[in-house]
């Protein structure tokens, strides 16, 4: 899980806020090299009536499971495959919305764009189930 703290930097309160996240991992394999490691997400959201100017709020992701797999000192794969992998966590991609319209988004890496596209929530009606 991962703890993402939004602030209304805004000069008004905001209302019926809905943030979306997407969290990103990579999945190691063995004898994967980096390009062919997958990159996989889940998402989730989280709702707030309002939120006054200045305020902040915090809330937690979903969990993820992340694999990892280690050879004894002194053993290797004959293959030649790394001695160590693991999976590990690439990124975050949140979008926020009040009263259906996109109001902000923030992606770390910023190259995550690159992996993925969000563009189906731009503004939105109501939360994708």
């Amino acid at each position: 899980m991962t703890v993402v703290t939004l602030q209304n930097n805004s000069v008004k309160p905001v209302t019926n806020v809905q943030v979306r996240y997407r969290l990103y991992m990579v999945d190691d394999e063995h004898g994967a090299s980096r390009k062919e490691m997958k990159l996989r997400s889940i998402e989730g959201s989280e709702n707030f009536e309002k939120l006054e100017r200045g305020q902040k709020v915090s809330f937690e992701t979903e969990s993820v499971t992340l694999e990892k797999t280690q050879l004894k000192p002194g053993w290797f794969y004959t293959d030649g495959a790394k001695r160590e992998i693991k999976d590990r966590v690439r990124g975050i991609w949140v979008k926020v919305f009040s009263d259906g319209k996109f109001l902000q988004e923030y992606i770390n890496p910023p190259t995550l764009k690159n992996s993925d596209s969000w563009e189906d929530l731009q503004d939105m009606a109501s939360p994708k189930e």
